[in-house]
């Protein structure tokens, strides 16, 4: 976020200490950071440049981010090229089989707990076989390199709602609202890993067997989901029309996730389908449990959320 902050006044307000303090917070990114993390984020910051409508023609932004660029990579060589000295004699250094690539892809299974908290089960307590029930479903995977996706469903509708906003006066027009929903769903996307169609494409582009585990794109989404979030946040509670739409949608979710809740409690039948269907077995009690936990948790906090909204003063 600092890296975005301070590249963004400096394209405002071309100010070389802007461009300075980005280089720094470039530079302390790398030096820190995973390689697959750094390029995520460029690659977020070259979508913002070219997006966001600053006084300056595009082929000068992208110049000015080129430039960024090799001052963050020359500030960083007292690293960087130790690194790739190293990583020349490893066994990384030949690149990766396809399987190892892809080890730890997000399942598709999996998706229900970017609302649902601890949708796959708890990994702080023992046995552990028992209390992270869907250990079955590994395949082949030692451990789960990100063990929750937890986004939350109020912060998604927000995010959602942000960033399909068809309105154009705002402190974050269109076009970047569309780009930082389109990054999101990508990162959501290319996370699923060899489940998504078309993935192993990835594989033959040159340096990408460097990196593994399609589950850290996930992170690519973080910044621009929590933007989206306040983007959207600013405008429900700001304008009486806008709270109306989002009101109803908000209420909408909540009563549906409040029946699912209900429903997998008071018929074991329904639950006993969908235990079978994401975790191939019938739960046993602690399994039960948690899951219910889980979903109550999901129909609490939209409830909350839409009667702060629907008690809100016009």
């Amino acid at each position: 976020p600092l890296l975005l902050l301070f590249w963004h006044l400096y394209l405002a307000e071309r100010r070389r200490k802007w461009l300075a303090f980005s280089v720094a917070f470039g530079a302390l990114q790398v030096l820190c950071g995973a390689p697959e993390i750094n390029a995520l984020n460029m690659l977020l910051l070259l979508g913002w440049t070219l997006c966001f409508p600053y006084d300056m023609p595009r082929m000068r932004r992208c110049l000015q981010w080129g430039a960024l660029n090799a001052f963050i990579l020359g500030i960083s060589m007292i690293q960087l090229l130790p690194t790739v000295e190293m990583v020349r004699q490893s066994s990384r250094g030949a690149g990766m089989e396809y399987w190892e690539f892809t080890s730890n892809s997000l399942r598709l299974k999996r998706l229900p707990e970017l609302v649902a908290p601890n949708f796959f089960g708890y990994i702080d307590q023992l046995p552990f076989q028992t209390y992270y029930w869907a250990y079955i479903l590994r395949d082949g995977d030692d451990y789960s390199y990100i063990v929750n996706i937890y986004f939350g469903a109020t912060a998604l509708i927000f995010g959602l709602f942000g960033g399909l906003d068809p309105r154009r006066d705002s402190r974050l027009t269109r076009p970047v609202r569309h780009m930082l929903l389109f990054i999101f769903a990508a990162a959501v996307l290319l996370s699923l890993g060899r489940f998504l169609p078309g993935f192993a494409l990835l594989y033959r582009l040159p340096l990408m067997t460097l990196f593994r585990y399609p589950i850290k794109f996930m992170i690519a989404g973080l910044l621009p989901l929590a933007l989206l979030v306040g983007h959207a946040a600013e405008m429900i509670f700001d304008e009486t029309r806008e709270r109306a739409v989002f009101r109803r949608v908000l209420s909408a979710c909540a009563i549906a996730a409040a029946l699912f809740a209900a429903s997998f409690t008071a018929f074991p039948a329904f639950a006993d389908a969908f235990e079978r269907f994401f975790f191939w077995h019938s739960a046993d009690a602690v399994m039960a449990q948690g899951l219910q936990q889980a979903f109550t948790h999901v129909a609490a906090v939209l409830m909350l959320a839409a009667l702060f909204v629907v008690m809100m003063r016009h």
